[in-house]
């Protein structure tokens, strides 16, 4: 991903400020609503490794169908990444994905990217 400036912002700031052109518009605009530093890079290297997952298989980052492919090969992962890992990144999805369907974004409803994320990496 390339390295912008992200200036925190107001959701509300994010959600009027037109529309969303794509998954790459959505997650900039999402990243701007982290307000740590901290936590927005490691948002940005989840979603970064997220996307390009998706764009490897060909899948709609904004889909249920990409969600549980991640969550699968997040989890078939375990060995060289920690639980702690693979939950983290699998709850960074999540929480840009209900992001994105409170703006209307995608059709993804939130408590069923947490069936396919929350208990994944528990196992």
């Amino acid at each position: 991903m390339a390295n912008k400036a992200i200036v925190p912002a107001e959701r509300h700031d994010i959600a009027l400020a037109g529309d969303v052109a794509d998954f790459d518009d959505a997650l900039m605009r999402f990243l701007a609503t982290r307000r740590n530093d901290r936590t927005r890079r490691t948002y940005e290297r989840a979603l970064a490794l997220y996307r390009g997952h998706c764009r490897h298989y060909g899948l709609d980052p904004l889909r249920l169908d990409a969600v549980i492919a991640w969550s699968t090969t997040q989890n078939a992962q375990r060995g060289p990444l920690s639980a702690g890992t693979i939950r983290l990144r699998l709850k960074v999805v999540q929480s840009f994905l209900s992001w994105c369907y409170t703006f209307g974004l995608t059709s993804v409803r939130p408590e069923l990217c947490l069936l396919y994320t929350s208990d994944a990496a528990d196992e």
